[in-house]
């Protein structure tokens, strides 16, 4: 394996990790919620808590990184230009469009998921690092991530697509 393939790699593997975290939120929000986000204001939500929670896009390398929860104001990052005063946060992370959720595709299936391995969606195009979840809004969803080349990261042993698969809602059937 070459140093360019192993540092994609090693990108790829920075993004499933985040992809995990995601994915997680998610799995804990359902818990709590008995449902995945749906309308404009739990979607912002969960869009500012997720930006949040995976600042970093792995393919950035010549951009600021940051520790979670730091502010990105490139003003903070030059000492010179450091305030005498601790500054307020900035939530750049949140209004980045790195995070999309689509919570209603009801044709989520399965059988879908299993195609989606190994040939996912022509549309399953995105920016590199952006970072999708899907949800039939009944029992399940799926978290997939866009590698350096916009396409689904895939698993370097296997060749098929890196998918996180959650379910939800099977636990509150019965409840009114």
């Amino acid at each position: 394996m070459s140093a360019r393939q192993m540092a994609r790699a090693q990108e790829d593997n920075r993004l499933f990790n985040q992809m995990t975290k995601v994915s997680d939120w998610f799995a804990q929000y359902c818990t709590w919620n008995h449902r995945f986000p749906e309308g404009p204001d739990q979607v912002t939500f969960a869009k500012q808590q997720l930006n949040q929670l995976v600042p970093n896009i792995p393919y950035d390398s010549g951009s600021l990184q940051l520790a979670q929860g730091l502010d990105a104001e490139s003003d903070y990052a030059n000492p010179e230009n450091t305030p005498v005063e601790s500054p307020q946060p900035t939530p750049v992370a949140a209004s980045m469009d790195r995070i999309q959720i689509h919570s209603n595709d009801l044709s989520l299936t399965n059988n879908d998921i299993q195609q989606y391995k190994t040939q996912p969606p022509e549309e399953w195009v995105a920016a590199p690092g952006t970072i999708t979840a899907i949800s039939n809004q009944t029992t399940t969803y799926i978290v997939w991530g866009a590698g350096r080349d916009g396409l689904p990261i895939r698993d370097p042993d296997t060749g098929n697509v890196r998918i996180i698969v959650g379910h939800y809602g099977l636990l509150f059937d019965h409840e009114e």
